[in-house]
């Protein structure tokens, strides 16, 4: 019975071991240099390791970045020609391959390609009609990097591209697009598109082998899409008439903020692959302004802000998280915009490496020992788990 009581320990001791390797953490990315402050995030790698959006430099416009937790934040530079202006919009899962829109000289805003070897590069102008171009940009790519996504230029008004291979392939809106591609998101395979303007019913649309489009309704009320899973089979976004937040799956529709909640005007940004964790932005009752909200089956719609300073004992002094806008494909790194000690707004991660948190164990005066609810006797192991209470607007509008 001891050496059975010993082992039982030396496995709880080793779990807790494994569970605290990997620390939560919470940073602000800071900014370029030169310029006034200001940075923003717009897209996480699937594997969390690169986050990718703006700042503004020292030619004192927005200048897309590329952030590592080795390198800090890198300036991408722009398009040759014009001013310098650009922003990285999206990236692939393993952030080795870049999209966002970017000055041109010849146009305010064109569509770019980015890696390392390459640099910035313009999308190739023959995938898109000679007559009356007047612009594009990037907002998506696939996690191949051979698939983009984005809005092109046609006598001023936007429209939408999805370009698969080197060779890019040009889909006109009027082949498939019911929502007008104010913003659009795409799965990890380029397969499936969804979005909106904010002025239609929730589709999404599915590229199939053929090369034809299927289109699917998702509910039958006015809202904007901001995000879909990786398979292609979970969206996020916002219902307009209510101003609620939703998760849509292939089991229906879902509210997010219950009935009884006090939450309100609320978006969900982003989602994770399997559809368990959902981060976004909204107002609560008894908190002014906009706020982070992270949001999951078991704990249903919470601050982030309180989750990482109570649950995770970060310290955020200073700190206002106003937006959740993307998390990794596992849940557990999301990146956002806030304010620090009231300066102007600057993108941040956070990296919660258990999601739900795990309780700290403890020893009890009798030497059981306790993790959380799980208490270890010389008979029993008890399982339980500690319950807590409590617009992505990636801006793809052309010069937006």
């Amino acid at each position: 019975m001891r050496v059975q009581l010993l082992s039982v320990s030396l496995a709880v001791c080793a779990a807790f071991s494994s569970i605290t390797s990997a620390q939560p953490s919470f940073q602000g990315l800071g900014d370029l240099p030169g310029g006034y402050f200001f940075s923003r995030a717009e897209a996480i790698s699937g594997d969390g390791s690169v986050v990718v959006g703006y700042s503004v430099g020292a030619s004192g416009h927005e200048e897309a970045f590329r952030w590592t937790p080795a390198d800090g934040m890198q300036a991408l530079g722009d398009l040759p020609g014009g001013a310098v202006r650009s922003a990285a919009l999206g990236v692939s899962r393993d952030g080795t391959v870049i999209v966002g829109k970017s000055d041109s000289g010849t146009y305010p805003t064109e569509g770019f390609r980015w890696t390392a070897e390459s640099g910035i590069v313009g999308l190739p102008r023959e995938v898109f009609p000679e007559s009356y171009y007047c612009g594009s940009a990037a907002v998506a790519v696939s996690d191949n990097g051979q698939v983009i996504l984005g809005l092109w230029c046609d006598r001023c008004s936007t429209c939408s591209f999805h370009s698969p291979g080197v060779g890019f392939r040009l889909v006109l809106p009027s082949d498939w697009m019911d929502f007008g591609g104010i913003e659009m998101h795409m799965n990890s395979d380029g397969t499936v598109i969804v979005g909106g303007s904010g002025s239609s019913y929730l589709y999404r649309y599915i590229f199939l082998p053929d090369g034809s489009i299927r289109s699917e309704l998702l509910y039958s009320q006015v809202g904007v899409s901001h995000d879909v899973s990786p398979d292609g089979n979970v969206v996020v976004g916002r219902l307009i008439s209510s101003g609620q937040a939703f998760r849509w799956s292939p089991n229906g529709m879902r509210i997010l903020p219950n009935p009884q909640s006090d939450w309100y005007e609320t978006v969900a940004y982003g989602v994770a692959a399997d559809g368990s964790v959902v981060v976004g932005s909204g107002r609560r009752s008894d908190v002014g302004g906009d706020r982070a909200f992270i949001w999951d089956e078991s704990h249903g719609m919470r601050l982030l802000q309180e989750v990482l300073e109570v649950d995770y004992a970060l310290d955020l002094t200073g700190w206002t998280l106003s937006q959740a806008l993307d998390v990794s494909d596992d849940g557990k790194t999301i990146i956002g915009i806030g304010e620090h000690d009231g300066n102007s707004p600057e993108a941040w991660v956070a990296h919660l490496p258990t999601y739900p948190v795990p309780v700290i164990p403890t020893v009890s005066a009798s030497g059981a020992i306790v993790l959380g609810a799980l208490l270890v006797t010389t008979g029993a192991i008890v399982l339980s788990r500690r319950r807590t209470g409590s617009e992505r607007a990636v801006s793809s509008r052309l010069g937006g």
